[in-house]
């Protein structure tokens, strides 16, 4: 009896564990469901790595066989699919344990995937030291046809113009630096036809001032250097004329406390010209002072030959005033003389050496070459008069070299072809893309705005002015598109004509 007792009492054991084990079996998949549910709203990773073999940390599967009713309910149970959408992505499958049975044992799931790191930036996959990225390619200069040198009516005309254009803008910048001055200025001067309010000469009225000054200027320098190419000779006293407004104008770009390294390149575009013109005016002037000191040399020389020969014709003409010679001592064998002791045997060493004769004397040094070196130069006592003119003209080379090593100190601090590269690109490519030499001064033309053009360097040779006057002007072209500067074209008309009286700044008038 109590077997036939125990039989239905094992399935209500049976049922009441399968009735249990689905509830706790519903909660988890709903979990499971709203997880899924989360994840595919996110985007899937770029790549997932293999799972393990297996973890150290979780416990070993059982051997213990599964109950044929667990294995029956979870083939014939299907997945509940319904919730997730189909527009949302799938995710990847992954499987919960699940928890231990009552007798202990546990199922044989696949262990859990480790969880995804997180994404790191690739490596790049080009070397450290890698060539820097194209860029696009700068503009290449117009390359015009050579034209050769041209004639000396057309370097007169172009002297002409540019003094004049020079003049104009000289007047209209020092009219506009008087017109800013405050109205209690001693200096201030208002201006009869003032820009419109807003216009960009009103906006930038201090600033386009300076450029017409420093435009002024270029004009000047290259009037006299066209000068200078129809003579055929350079003028010191026109290149002189010019280091006072030159000066004057430096100081108008000095005065200003100026932060953009844009615009302190024009400062040292007057550093740089001022560097080449007295650079000119040294290389000129040292050629006639090294001519006039060795004629003055050769006065000297003369001076001494010509006292040498006075005194050896003086001593020919009266030969008793010479001193009489020298006459040995006479031989004495007089009781009174001191007795010597001959001796007639071996004669002593000593003895010997004293009667050798004495060596010849030292050769004279070796005279240089150098006809300037001190040993060949005359004597300080050897003087010839020297007139005003000559001093001036060793302190003009003097001054002019001391002028220039300064200048040429400044213009490199504002202005280098790695700040035309960053702020004057335009002006850059034309001189690193150009064909032209320094020799070549005559070809281009102030007014082309797109030929090829040359970089000046620090030259000594007193060459390269124009290269400079064209480098400026095409800088300031280049520039007057931030602040709408036209150049010429916009200065303000003198009162009394083109040939009316200049504004009280320095001259700088060409010497006809």
């Amino acid at each position: 009896m109590q077997r036939v007792a125990a039989a239905p009492h094992a399935p209500s054991t049976s049922s009441q564990r399968s009735t249990q084990r689905p509830k706790k079996r519903k909660l988890l998949r709903e979990h499971l469901i709203l997880a899924l549910q989360t994840l595919g709203t996110l985007p899937p990773p770029p790549s997932l790595p293999s799972p393990p073999g297996s973890r150290s940390s979780s416990p070993q599967p059982g051997t213990k066989r599964r109950p044929p009713s667990d294995i029956d309910r979870g083939q014939s149970k299907k997945p509940r699919t319904s919730l997730v959408t189909a527009s949302q992505p799938r995710p990847p499958a992954i499987t919960v344990r699940s928890e231990p049975s009552e007798e202990g044992e546990l199922r044989e799931d696949p262990p859990l995937p480790a969880p995804a790191p997180a994404p790191v930036a690739a490596p790049p996959a080009t070397p450290v030291y890698r060539s820097p990225p194209a860029q696009a390619p700068l503009d290449v200069p117009v390359r015009r046809p050579r034209r050769g040198r041209p004639t000396p009516q057309y370097w007169d005309e172009m002297s002409i113009k540019y003094h004049h254009h020079g003049r104009s803008l000289k007047y209209s910048g020092t009219a506009r630096i008087w017109s800013t001055y405050p109205t209690t200025h001693k200096e201030y001067q208002p201006l009869a036809s003032p820009p419109p309010a807003g216009s960009m000469y009103h906006k930038y009225g201090h600033l386009i001032a300076r450029l017409e000054l420093l435009d002024a200027l270029c004009c000047f320098a290259y009037g006299l250097w066209c000068r200078d190419m129809e003579r055929g000779r350079r003028n010191i006293p026109s290149w002189r004329s010019i280091t006072g407004y030159l000066g004057w104008c430096r100081d108008r770009w000095q005065s200003e406390d100026i932060t953009d390294e844009c615009e302190r390149a024009f400062l040292g575009l007057v550093w740089l010209l001022e560097g080449f013109i007295h650079t000119r005016i040294y290389v000129t002037e040292a050629k006639t002072v090294a001519e006039e000191c060795s004629l003055q040399l050769t006065r000297l020389k003369d001076m001494v030959k010509a006292q040498a020969d006075r005194a050896s014709s003086t001593q020919s003409a009266s030969p008793g005033l010479q001193p009489p010679a020298m006459l040995p001592s006479p031989v004495t064998d007089s009781a009174n003389s001191t007795p010597t002791n001959r001796s007639t045997g071996t004669p002593d060493a000593s003895t010997t050496r004293s009667a050798l004769p004495p060596p010849p004397p030292p050769p004279p040094p070796k005279r240089s070459s150098d006809p300037w070196a001190p040993e060949n130069l005359p004597g300080n006592h050897i003087t010839i008069p020297l007139n005003a003119n000559g001093v001036a003209s060793r302190h003009l080379v003097s001054s002019s070299v001391v002028t220039a090593r300064i200048a040429f100190q400044q213009a490199q601090r504002y202005i280098t072809l790695p700040l035309l590269a960053k702020h004057y690109p335009r002006t850059f490519a034309r001189m690193v893309h150009s064909s032209l030499a320094a020799t070549d001064e005559h070809e281009p033309d102030m007014e082309d705005n797109e030929g090829e053009l040359f970089w000046p360097g620090l030259n000594g040779t007193g060459e390269g002015i124009a290269w400079v006057c064209l480098m400026a002007k095409a800088m300031i072209r280049e520039f007057s598109s931030r602040c709408g500067y036209m150049g010429y074209d916009g200065v303000i008309p003198k009162p009394n004509g083109p040939e009316g009286p200049e504004l009280e700044a320095p001259s700088a008038d060409i010497p006809r």
